[in-house]
């Protein structure tokens, strides 16, 4: 019999933008539900992997002397209350749109476009911006154990539907297509920008009004952990690469979508180092209501839905979950969260790095004495099979992946950032 366990779960819509971000690894630059329940599902690994060193995780075992990996029977599925943004949603997005919303939302890229064409007639050619670096990016759930048919798991909130208020699952049967003529090839589109190109990298957020960014979205990030794993560099360096089994969305669902985004996009990724694999996970629709949606939360009259600024994100076994604001815990701004450890996210880099430092000291002191003077973006870059496996990813469909800027990767694990 099937026995399934909630191990992670996380809400958000919030991205920071270029202007706000931290070379301390101390503030997380992308807070949509799948990512931050994926870093909190990475604090939950860290635990097994304490447990299976005192010999008590029924989740992981050793394959050999301080590596890990699944134990027998054990599986990890994603429910998604609608559907990520990015590829997987550009279909219903686009036609749950009313003609006045769509005007709307026209006028706002209009009068975007032409307050950032004045902005960059402004500037002198010493000031304009530099061209963003490509190939690369940072290690961006809900999450149980083996299914049957349908698999149950907790829920997660996906990214910021403002513009949109009806599920529109079954208007979303046939998607639209264009030719691959007409694709972005190597390029990254921004947000929700030209619906009917499929298939492409998009940035968060959706809005063109918004500050720009340098986040892939989370369909992106999703088809990316169906190659790499779920665990990013840090954590493949301790374990065999782990994968979804299922992958359930709710609303804004339209199956030909989420099989290009997760599936078909993959095609022809070939030569990967040993135990990665290009993962197909079945996909699922769930036509259970997400109570806290926005389209249930519009059907009251009296309810005048916002966009929360909040994110909260919890693993097991913890008894509290964490709520972070501005990619900050809740409670601290910018100036008060600046040099204080009690702001830092559980599941930022630098905490995650700890993590990854304390259990590393336990099956291999040497190596993790070297870790001690490395920075996190050299932590990562030792794991030479995950960056392998990485550049086989970046080919194709994924070629225009964009590289987080070495700058926000520089800090050490004691917190410091590297200047030289």
């Amino acid at each position: 019999m099937c026995a399934y366990e909630c191990v992670a779960v996380g809400t958000g819509l919030k991205c920071l933008g270029n202007s706000e971000l931290s070379p301390d690894g101390d503030v997380l630059f992308d807070s949509h539900a799948e990512v931050v329940c994926r870093r909190h599902f990475l604090t939950y690994l860290y635990n097994e992997m304490n447990l299976c060193l005192d010999s008590s995780s029924s989740v992981l075992r050793q394959s050999t002397p301080g590596r890990f990996k699944l134990a027998p029977g054990v599986e990890f599925h994603l429910y998604v209350s609608q559907a990520p943004c990015g590829d997987a949603s550009m279909t219903c997005l686009d036609r749950s749109q009313s003609d006045d919303t769509r005007k709307a939302n026209e006028e706002k890229k209009r009068r975007f476009i032409s307050r950032r064409d004045e902005e960059i007639s402004d500037e002198s050619p010493a000031n304009k911006r530099p061209k963003t670096e490509m190939h690369g990016a940072d290690d961006s759930v809900s999450l149980a154990g083996p299914p049957t048919q349908s698999p149950s798991a907790p829920a997660t909130q996906s990214m910021d539907q403002s513009d949109s208020v009806a599920d529109v699952s079954p208007e979303c049967a046939e998607p639209l297509v264009v030719s691959s003529a007409n694709m972005v090839a190597s390029g990254v589109l921004r947000g929700r920008d030209s619906y009917n190109l499929l298939g492409v990298l998009r940035t968060k957020p959706g809005r063109i009004d918004a500050d720009s960014t340098n986040s892939l979205s989370c369909s992106d990030k999703i088809a990316k952990w169906m190659v790499v794993g779920l665990g990013g560099a840090l954590v493949a360096s301790l374990m065999d690469p782990i994968y979804l089994s299922t992958i359930t969305i709710g609303a804004f669902y339209n199956h030909a979508d989420a099989y290009r985004a997760f599936i078909d996009r993959l095609e022809g990724i070939v030569d990967l180092p040993p135990l990665y694999r290009v993962q197909v996970p079945e996909i699922f629709h769930s036509k259970v209501p997400f109570p806290f949606s926005r389209v249930a939360v519009t059907k009251n009259e009296n309810t005048r839905p916002i966009s929360a600024d909040a994110s909260i994100g919890w693993s097991s076994p913890s008894d509290d979950s964490e709520v972070t604001v501005c990619g900050r815990k809740q409670g601290f701004s910018a100036k008060k969260a600046k040099n204080n450890e009690r702001a830092r996210p559980s599941i930022s880099k630098l905490s995650l790095f700890k993590l990854h430092q304390e259990v590393l000291s336990r099956v291999n002191p040497s190596a993790a004495s070297s870790t001690s003077s490395q920075t996190y973006r050299q932590a990562k870059q030792a794991n030479s099979e995950y960056q392998l496996a990485k550049s086989r990813l970046y080919v194709g469909r994924f070629a225009g992946w964009l590289i987080c800027d070495p700058m926000y990767e520089a800090f050490k694990v004691e917190g410091s950032a590297n200047t030289e």
